[in-house]
């Protein structure tokens, strides 16, 4: 097993934690940059934490709920996937559609960082601290 439940709760809790933080405006050891800290309008942090619990997700998914698909076909072969489609697929289904809001969300946090740092640098405006620096990217 890769994650207990335990496991996968004390991230969710954590995560909860994180967020609340967020949403109060206490960044302190966040990582975040100075001018994502105070995107007006994009909370790029809402979307990060969001992109972490659907990682967390595909990760449960590939790394239980799949397995178990594997070592059925492992011992079985094709057969034993053929009589597990009605399981198998809805899996599938459901890794596609958690895949899809990991990319909206990372999307999201890419167009913030672009905008608040990229853009605004090669305008050549100021970025606030804390940022980046040259030599990072």
């Amino acid at each position: 097993a890769i994650c207990s439940e335990k496991s996968r709760q004390r991230l969710s809790t954590m995560l909860d934690d994180a967020l609340a933080d967020f949403e109060r405006g206490s960044f302190k050891d966040s990582g975040f940059a100075g001018s994502l800290q105070s995107a007006v309008g994009l909370h790029p942090w809402r979307a990060f934490i969001a992109a972490l619990r659907e990682l967390s997700d595909v990760t449960y998914i590939l790394g239980e709920v799949m397995l178990q698909f594997q070592a059925l076909g492992a011992g079985l072969g094709d057969y034993g996937i053929i009589r597990a489609a009605p399981w198998f697929h809805p899996c599938l289904d459901a890794l596609a559609d958690k895949l899809r809001r990991l990319k909206a969300q990372l999307e999201q946090v890419n167009k913030a960082v672009d905008e608040t740092i990229v853009f605004a640098r090669a305008r050549g405006m100021s970025v606030k601290k804390p940022s980046p620096s040259r030599g990072m990217g």
